[in-house]
């Protein structure tokens, strides 16, 4: 009996040894003093597993869009062109005599403004493309005040305004561009461009205030406007990536959209005169309508791209992460996002779109 469990354990030993010979490589050594014995030693880590360097300058990198989950984080940093919040009071001929200070005190304002960005993205590699979301938050604030001098007197000018506008690409299918279409362009530039469409739905709320106050001597006017919009649509976007060298590349995004919804604007009017009450006038309008709002994005800048790796973990293979930083410069263009405007041009608003510039920086991860 003991025999046969000796020979079973033999066999059972043989068998491992076989086994881990297909992973390991067998080095026959000769330790000093002993006999001969055989050890095991582990196979060289393939490239892009743990021991690789923190970044593999030149190593084959997996396509930029060809991933399972990729993430996106970072901010723009946007300064908005006020074309619709000029602080103007303009008041009829009639009172203009009683008001000591009238005239056109300029834009608000136009400061930079951080917005938070995300984006989220699922690639099904047998279907060859995927689906992502993505969104932001932007809040933008203005002000002036200013003096003027005008009709022979002197008067005062302040105004302040606020734009919130959040948008939320709600699910979007994203496509590759096959090159293996394009036999003809195989041999050209062209061939290490990688270029993404995008088209899916988005939600836009937006909501926005403005206040002016301008006064000369005794005499006080101000305006109000409002407007608040929320809308559901559609979105597009192309987007591109050309390497470069050293694991570097330039991109760029461009993206518009169209979306409807019910557009609720109001805006008011009023000029005080205490010498000349009958002088004094005011009005107020209110416009609450279903409006188309088209909007175009567009990112242009540099990025890098590399493989992040860690040490041999017992002996466990690990590919590392694709990781990429990208910064670059950005315009944006809101249609129809103006204030309300009041007959015979007594308070600022027209229905002007609203234009953003500045650049961003994003980070990102391939899981």
């Amino acid at each position: 009996m003991s025999r046969a469990v000796a020979i079973l354990t033999l066999a059972a030993s043989f068998l491992a040894v076989g086994h881990l010979a297909a992973a390991e490589d067998a080095v026959v050594v000769s330790p000093s003093g002993g006999a001969t014995q055989v050890m095991l030693e582990p196979l060289a880590a393939p490239a892009g597993a743990f021991g690789a360097p923190l970044a593999a300058d030149g190593a084959a990198l997996p396509g930029w869009f060809m991933g399972n989950i990729k993430a996106d984080i970072g901010f723009n940093y946007l300064r908005p062109l006020w074309g619709s919040h000029a602080t103007r009071l303009a008041l009829p001929p009639a009172t203009v005599a009683a008001f000591s200070a009238v005239g056109d005190g300029g834009n608000l304002s136009e400061e930079f403004a951080f917005v938070p960005k995300f984006g989220l993205e699922y690639d099904f590699p047998d279907l060859g493309l995927g689906v992502a979301a993505s969104g932001q938050m932007i809040s933008l604030s203005g002000n002036l005040t200013r003096s003027l001098t005008q009709n022979g007197g002197t008067g005062s000018v302040s105004a302040r305004g606020q734009v919130d506008l959040a948008v939320a690409n709600l699910i979007e299918a994203v496509i590759p561009l096959d090159w293996n279409a394009f036999p003809c362009l195989h041999e050209t530039a062209l061939a290490d461009l990688d270029v993404v469409f995008t088209i899916g739905t988005r939600y836009v709320h937006t909501q926005q205030h403005y206040h002016a106050d301008l006064s000369g001597g005794t005499n006080t006017g101000s305006v109000d406007a409002d407007q608040e919009f929320d809308g559901f649509g559609l979105t597009g976007s192309i987007d591109t990536l050309l390497p470069l060298r050293h694991n570097w590349f330039l991109y760029n995004t461009s993206r518009g959209s169209i979306v409807v919804g019910r557009n609720n604007r109001n805006s008011s009017f009023s000029a005080v005169f205490p010498a000349n009450a009958s002088a004094s006038l005011s009005s107020a309008f209110k416009d609450d309508k279903t409006d188309f709002v088209p909007a175009g994005e567009f990112e242009l800048g540099v990025g890098w791209q590399g493989v992040v790796g860690s040490n041999t973990l017992l002996g466990a293979a690990h590919t590392g992460r694709l990781v990429w930083l990208k910064a670059g410069a950005v315009f944006q263009m809101w249609g129809d996002l103006g204030l309300l405007p009041q007959a015979g041009a007594t308070a600022p608003g027209t229905n002007s779109s609203l234009y953003l510039i500045g650049f961003t920086v994003m980070a990102g991860v391939k899981f």
